[in-house]
C-alpha cells in the first residue's frame, strides 16, 4: 500500500514549481502558464454572447443583406 501511495506522489506537479525557464532566464512556473487574464475570459464571453444575438437576427434580413454582412 505505501508504494502505490508513493507512486501516486511522484506523480503529482505543483502549480508553483519551476518547469523551464524563458528567454531571459527567469523560471516559469506552470501557473504562469495556466493562468489566463480575467479581462480576457469576460471578452471571450462578451463576444460569443454577441454573435449569438447577432446570428439570430439574420433571419429577418434579406440574403444580401446577410451577404454583406458576413
Amino acid at each position: 500500500m505505501h508504494l502505490r501511495t508513493t507512486k501516486r506522489i511522484r506523480q503529482e506537479v505543483k502549480l508553483y514549481d519551476p518547469i523551464g525557464a524563458d528567454r531571459e532566464g527567469n523560471e516559469i512556473s506552470l501557473m504562469d502558464v495556466l493562468s489566463s487574464d480575467e479581462d480576457e475570459v469576460l471578452d471571450a464571453v462578451v463576444l460569443s454572447m454577441d454573435r449569438s444575438r447577432l446570428e439570430g437576427r439574420f433571419d429577418c434580413l434579406s440574403q444580401r443583406e446577410q451577404t454583406v454582412l458576413k
